[in-house]
């Protein structure tokens, strides 16, 4: 026990950076988590300028948001609806998709979004 007591009183400032590094960092963690909670999440519009040069992006701006076929695509071997882009629906398979233009039509065909695609409700 003597020889505890003495490391402790030769390392005292050691030991007291090294605690106050780990509850720093336990902190900034938690803190980081609290502020990841999805009860907070706002959904966001996006908004094109009229005056966007389109040629300038390597086309229509449009047709990279949304396929011609429609904005959102489910499979007809699930219930799941996705964004095009998203990687769910780039594994359906051309003759299995089903193209749907809004969310509520999706919605009232029996589909859900799916819970890998970010963006979607």
């Amino acid at each position: 026990m003597e020889k505890i007591k003495g490391y402790l009183a030769l390392y005292q400032q050691d030991i007291f950076v090294i605690l106050l590094v780990l509850v720093v960092g336990f902190l900034s963690f938690g803190l980081g988590f609290l502020a990841c909670l999805e009860s907070n999440k706002e959904e966001i519009e996006i908004l094109l300028p009229a005056n966007l040069n389109t040629a300038a992006v390597g086309g229509s701006v449009e047709s990279k948001i949304s396929d011609d076929r429609g904005k959102y695509v489910g499979s007809i071997n699930s219930n799941k609806y996705h964004l095009p882009w998203c990687s769910g629906a780039e594994r359906i398979n051309e003759a299995n998709k089903v193209w749907f233009q809004t969310e509520v039509e999706a919605k009232n065909r029996g589909y859900s979004p799916a819970g890998n695609c970010p963006g979607l409700k």
